[in-house]
């Protein structure tokens, strides 16, 4: 087959391992994800109450709303995850 057709093995290297963390560590991981579960389901519902009438732009306000509470790139990820998480259900 001609190069253009031929598709190269990974390149990227998979680490497999626990974090190794301490005890102080480990509590204000547990923290975080509480927090982040919290702003995660108050945005789930907000999206619920949007039915099948959310777009682009409630998407942008929610977005906005999470950032003021968190960063912009937690908020990017818990309005991609309640936005896919329940279509994913409905296939």
């Amino acid at each position: 087959m001609a190069a253009p057709f031929v598709v190269q093995g990974p390149a990227g290297v998979a680490v497999r391992d626990r974090l190794r963390v301490s005890q102080a560590d480990a509590a204000m991981l547990a923290e975080v994800g509480v927090f982040l579960s919290s702003l995660a389901a108050c945005d789930l519902a907000v999206r619920c109450r949007q039915g099948l009438g959310h777009d682009a732009a409630g998407w942008a306000v929610r977005e906005r709303e999470l950032t003021g509470k968190s960063s912009a790139r937690w908020a990017g990820s818990i309005v991609t995850v309640a936005v896919l998480k329940p279509n994913s259900r409905l296939r």
